[in-house]
This record gives C-alpha cells, structure tokens and sequence, in this order.
C-alpha cells in the first residue's frame, strides 16, 4: 500500500502472492509517477521494511529522484558487518518526529546505499 504521509490518503495498493520483494521496485515506482501526475511537488520519499530490499530497488529510486528508507535484512554477514564497524565509524541520526529522520550520507534517509556484501 501507499499512502501519502500528511493525510494517510492511499494513493496505491496491490495484493501480491509469494514474496513481497517480487515487483517490489515496480510498485513503488509505480506509486512514486501516480503521485506526480496527481500533482505531488516536492520530494517523495519510499518507506519499505526489509521485505522490499533489493539493491534494484534502491538504484530504481535513486534513478527517479525518490527518497527511500528501507530496512536491509538481518542476514548472517550483515549482522557481521554491523559487528565490525569500529565505533567512530557511526553516525548519530537525528529524529524530529517518528515519520523523519535525517542521516548525513548522500542516499537514502536513514542510512546510505548498504555496501554490496
């Protein structure tokens, strides 16, 4: 489902069978051109949990300009990774509100383009 995050209006919806990570990166492109031809200005951004990640998904949104935060999942060398970053390494994130938080890295909202492991 998509939604616009001031009003809670649905903007798009789809049952999908199986995995939600099949045609995860249609939909939410889909769903990004529906809210610009209805009229949306202004950034967009696309919030998905770690069963939309694909590095497909992250590029397709970087290519049409749109936002993301997405969960990446918590797989074995993922959790190793995380466990090897030296402490300086880290960045506070800056919340204001439960709907925005603001990374210092150049993609996405709360984190940058995950390393490809």
């Amino acid at each position: 489902m998509a939604s616009r995050a001031d009003t809670g209006e649905v903007l798009h919806t789809r049952l999908r069978g199986g995995s939600s990570q099949r045609g995860g990166a249609h939909f939410a492109l889909e769903a990004a051109r529906r809210a610009r031809r209805a009229g949306a200005r202004g950034e967009l951004t696309v919030r998905a949990d770690s069963g939309f990640f694909s590095y497909d998904l992250l590029d397709r949104l970087d290519a049409h300009e749109v936002r993301w935060s997405v969960t990446i999942p918590q797989y074995a060398h993922v959790k190793a990774a995380i466990a090897a970053a030296a402490e300086e390494d880290w960045a506070p994130i800056e919340c204001p509100s439960p709907y925005s938080c603001e990374a210092p890295w150049p993609r996405g909202i709360v984190g940058a383009m995950p390393p490809r492991f």
